[in-house]
């Protein structure tokens, strides 16, 4: 015997027993028989989603009553029903109100009013299932931004307050490691890739990229460290040949003068003038400092 008969989205508000609870009922149904009727409304199960499972589960015959109201009476139906009988904890009765209320247009963005009443907002859900208002709110972003921890709070395993929190802990990882994807991405197109590429974690990126950002920081003040040596010695080379007139210099080539024992060569002075035009060519190419724009203009 098997009946097949799909939920009535009213229905779908609470969530189903366990799978103790309806072991439990279908001993009961199978021992004494179907004390309640199932309620059917258009053509969907309205009350009763349990009691046809263990119906099916014992093997007997389920009974149904119609209702003859509208949308309007069959929530109020199962809200009373399911409110009063259902022995739900806080957390998940804030999911039921959450449900309700975002239907009634609580999602953001989704203009759908599926339950439309003007009784339907949170304050008096808050009330009707005696939860606060801040709870309903919780379980409404959960079910739209986490259904996993939804899922797990609606079993009734996990508090409510306990998982919103690891929601939020979860939300601030991600908001964590986008902002660590951007950096990885501004800073070099080849994390990004191993991250897509499952080659590299997101942590492991960061990792070399610190450790790349410290070596390039670390070779940036090396260079700077050099710079600041070479401005030494070519201030030194400028000012004390410019110091001395051309009859001085030459007077170091003369046979037998002073200083011509010396160890510096023509070939010395050709060496570092290739190295010196090396830095003039690699290191500033075309580009010229704003120094010698205005020597030029001068």
């Amino acid at each position: 015997m098997t009946v097949k008969l799909k939920a009535h989205p009213y229905a779908d508000l609470f969530p189903m027993m366990t799978d103790a609870e309806l072991d439990a009922l279908t001993a009961d149904i199978k021992e004494n028989g179907l004390r309640q009727a199932i309620i059917k409304y258009q053509d969907m199960v309205l009350d009763g989603r349990n009691r046809l499972v263990a119906c099916e589960r014992a093997g007997v015959e389920p009974r149904f009553d119609v209702y003859p109201g509208d949308d309007a009476g069959a929530l109020a139906l199962v809200l009373s029903l399911n409110v009063q009988r259902r022995d739900l904890t806080s957390s998940q009765r804030a999911f039921v109100a959450a449900r309700i209320w975002m239907a009634n247009g609580a999602t953001k963005g989704s203009g759908r009013r599926k339950f439309q009443s003007e009784t339907l907002g949170v304050k008096r859900l808050a009330g009707q299932f005696k939860v606060s208002t801040g709870t309903i709110t919780q379980a409404r972003d959960l079910i739209q931004n986490a259904p996993d921890l939804a899922r797990e709070v609606e079993a009734g395993g996990t508090g409510l307050a306990a998982v919103y929190a690891e929601w939020q802990k979860r939300e601030q990882e991600a908001k964590r490691q986008a902002a660590e994807r951007k950096r990885i991405a501004a800073h070099s197109a080849k994390y990004e890739e191993a991250i897509k590429a499952g080659t590299m974690t997101v942590d492991e990126a960061v990792k070399q990229m610190r450790a790349d950002l410290e070596k390039a920081a670390h070779d940036a003040q090396a260079r700077q460290l050099w710079f600041e040596k070479m401005e030494d010695i070519l201030a030194v080379i400028k000012e004390s040949i410019a110091a001395v007139d051309d009859d001085f210099l030459a007077w170091f080539t003369q046979p037998g003068a002073p200083g011509t024992e010396t160890t510096i060569t023509a070939r010395h002075i050709a060496e570092a003038q290739a190295q010196l035009e090396r830095i003039r060519t690699i290191t500033f190419g075309e580009r010229q400092h704003d120094s010698d724009r205005q020597a030029e203009k001068d």
